[in-house]
């Protein structure tokens, strides 16, 4: 099988209801506070604190139902919540306003050996919101081989990427990776045109195991075969997997270049920026309500 490797490098690192179109949209804001932990880094502590500003925001409006559970990845089906973090809202997040404020401060607290000194991270976030109304349940994980039991959320400096998706209903998938810096599109394929250029379309009940060079769902397209690499000691990447039952059009994309700095034939993906990215998923989420975004996020820790 044809295939090309893609390889992701600093800044490029790695509802169903036909009255759904009357919720009101409204705007909402929030604040959490989230101490800095010993096994957290600030960039983990940071995600963690916007998570719980969203769902204080939303709660605020709708209110919330919380559910424990120590999953990154959480799938709900046709129920009235989304899930952000362990809990679930009763709103749905649309868009961010503006960029979130975050502040550290120090308290001090009573420990196990006296007074301690704590770092703490407060987050406060403005957005746009809407009530939640009832979504696909979609099962997706990410991998280190195409087999489920390589589900894995952790990963090292060039290890293989794949990625597990299925669906109960036909609809229609995109991917794209979020580094914190710059968004890249991974599904549909490099050199997918015509009917797959904005998303492939899959079928109800069937496993997908993106990214296997062996594996050609579509015809006969050449499978990006991803391969993830970082500099940092460690570093949080976010996955988001586009569903909808509706066609939808993909944001516009630089185009991908030649990375043979790395290695000979690797190649960086299409990318955007995050404003752009954003702006594009909260345009369709505010017109298709089948739109929904599965995100899992992963680690990726270099081998120095």
């Amino acid at each position: 099988m044809d295939s090309k490797h893609l390889v992701f490098f600093g800044a490029f690192m790695l509802f169903f209801l036909n009255n759904a179109y009357n919720q009101k949209i409204v705007k909402v804001s929030g604040s959490a506070e989230v101490r800095i932990e010993m096994n957290m880094t600030e960039e983990q502590t940071r995600e963690k604190a916007l998570k719980q500003a969203m769902i204080n925001a939303i709660e605020n409006e709708f209110g919330t139902y919380v559910e424990q559970s120590s999953d990154l990845v959480i799938q709900d089906g046709s129920h009235t919540f989304t899930i952000i973090g362990t809990t679930k809202v009763k709103g749905d997040w649309i868009e961010t306003i503006g960029e979130p404020e975050f502040r550290e401060s120090t308290k001090q607290v009573q420990g196990k050996h006296g007074n301690e000194i704590v770092n703490w991270i407060k987050c406060t976030v403005k957005g746009k919101a809407r009530k939640a109304i009832p979504r696909t349940m979609l099962e997706t994980f990410a991998l280190k081989c195409p087999k489920i039991e390589c589900r894995s959320e952790d990963f090292r400096s060039g290890n293989a990427l794949y990625l597990y998706f299925k669906s109960p209903v036909n609809g229609y998938v995109s991917v794209f990776l979020d580094d914190g810096n710059t968004v890249v599109r991974l599904l549909p394929y490099n050199n997918m045109n015509g009917n797959d250029l904005n998303a492939v379309a899959v079928e109800a009940d069937k496993a997908y195991f993106f990214f296997d060079k062996d594996i050609q769902y579509f015809g006969n397209e050449t499978v990006d075969e991803l391969e993830l690499h970082t500099k940092k000691h460690k570093e949080l990447n976010t996955l988001h997997i586009i569903f909808a039952t509706e066609k939808f059009v993909k944001p516009i994309l630089d185009p991908s270049h030649e990375n043979s700095n790395y290695k000979e034939g690797y190649t960086t993906p299409k990318t955007l920026g995050i404003s752009g990215f954003n702006k594009w998923m909260a345009g369709n989420k505010t017109a298709l309500t089948s739109f929904q975004d599965k995100k899992v996020v992963i680690s990726i820790r270099s081998n120095r």
